[in-house]
């Protein structure tokens, strides 16, 4: 079954949702000196800069599919406000 445009759209914007907050929490975490974690030893800070690396990889990739998939939304925009003066 083929997936229809905005099933798709969809998809990319809840993973960019999902790996944005990941990403955002994991480096609050990390900031160094604004929150100790109790309990997380030096393995926990691994996973946790794991999941901050692998989370921002997916956000830096599902952004470029989004823009790639409103590409010719963008470019009318473009085009329309340089013709605006």
């Amino acid at each position: 079954m083929k997936m229809e445009r905005r099933d798709s759209l969809y998809c990319i914007d809840m993973g960019m949702v999902i790996a944005f907050l990941l990403c955002g929490v994991t480096g609050i975490l990390k900031w160094p000196g604004l929150v100790g974690v109790p309990g997380w030893g030096c393995h926990g800070f691994g996973t946790m800069t794991l999941i901050h690396d692998w989370s921002g990889l997916a956000l830096c990739v599902l952004a470029l599919v989004h823009v790639a998939m409103h590409w010719r939304w963008l470019a009318a925009m473009t085009r329309k406000k340089l013709h605006m003066r």
